[in-house]
């Protein structure tokens, strides 16, 4: 039991610098080896649904248009407090790092797609970004 919220926090950030100092496999991308499997476990618990927006991805084959977003940046660091659930379409509007790397053609292709499918529920449920898609 800790005596204040902040013996609690300084532990959790004690955590994290143990977790950033450890050696870790990483592919050439900067992710751990397991990954995938991590992005997925997450992405079921939270029943494919953006954190962000609410959309729920009901279909399979479109569940790759929900991604697992690392908040701190750090892709080494997989615990559930750092990861959060985002459609594609909130992911790609993060910040300015997220900004930059989804103008990449594949990337750029992939969220017009989702917008394409999407678009009347995306509107629903008042995605900011949505007026940023032509």
């Amino acid at each position: 039991e800790y005596s204040d919220t902040e013996e609690f926090y300084n532990l959790l950030d004690k955590e994290e610098i143990e977790d950033i100092n450890q050696n870790v496999e990483v592919d050439i991308l900067g992710y751990t080896k397991d990954w995938s499997l991590k992005s997925k476990q997450y992405r079921k618990l939270k029943n494919y649904t953006c954190e962000s927006c609410n959309i729920k991805i009901e279909t399979p084959n479109d569940r790759r248009f929900i991604h697992a977003h690392h908040k701190s940046g750090n892709k080494t660091n997989n615990r559930l407090s750092n990861l959060e659930c985002l459609c594609i379409l909130c992911h790609s509007f993060k910040d300015k790092t997220h900004m930059e790397n989804f103008e990449k053609r594949r990337m750029k292709a992939n969220v017009k797609l989702f917008v394409e499918k999407y678009r009347t529920e995306l509107s629903r449920l008042g995605n900011p970004y949505l007026l940023h898609i032509t």
